[in-house]
């Protein structure tokens, strides 16, 4: 079954308001396309591109031009109610701050790390090895 699109409109962060045939909304963040798909890319690159996104004829999908186009169920089955989408970013935003923190830290650490410590032992592990599996596991 096909969730055809009856509008479609661009938002703010490379966001699209999706409204459907059967009365649902949903937005649909773009942004990941843009690291999956090199076409994507263009939508960040030349301006104003993105403003340009249109509903294909018979609401199967929406484009912005002959290259870079989604389709209808690939809007519907990964768009997100109006608000959760919000939601989730933040969330995903502050993990990703907290992480790169947290890392920054480690490596200015392990840069300022004394070599006595640094090769130094505790319970039989080597500092060295205690730091690498911190940070790999």
């Amino acid at each position: 079954m096909f969730h055809k699109v009856k509008t479609v409109k661009p938002l703010p962060g490379y966001l699209l308001a999706v409204s459907f045939e059967n009365d649902e909304q949903k937005q649909y963040d773009v942004k990941p396309l843009f690291d999956k798909w090199d076409a994507f890319k263009a939508l960040a690159l030349v301006k104003n591109l993105f403003e340009q996104v249109q509903v294909d004829v018979g609401g199967y999908g929406v484009s912005w031009n002959d290259d870079i186009d989604l389709s209808c169920d690939e809007l519907y089955n990964n768009g997100c109610k109006i608000g959760e989408l919000n939601v989730q970013r933040v969330i995903t935003e502050a993990l990703k701050n907290q992480f790169d923190s947290t890392f920054h830290m480690a490596k200015v650490l392990v840069q300022i790390c004394p070599e006595e410590i640094w090769a130094s032992s505790y319970n039989d592990v080597p500092f060295w090895q205690q730091v690498f599996h911190y940070v790999y596991e």
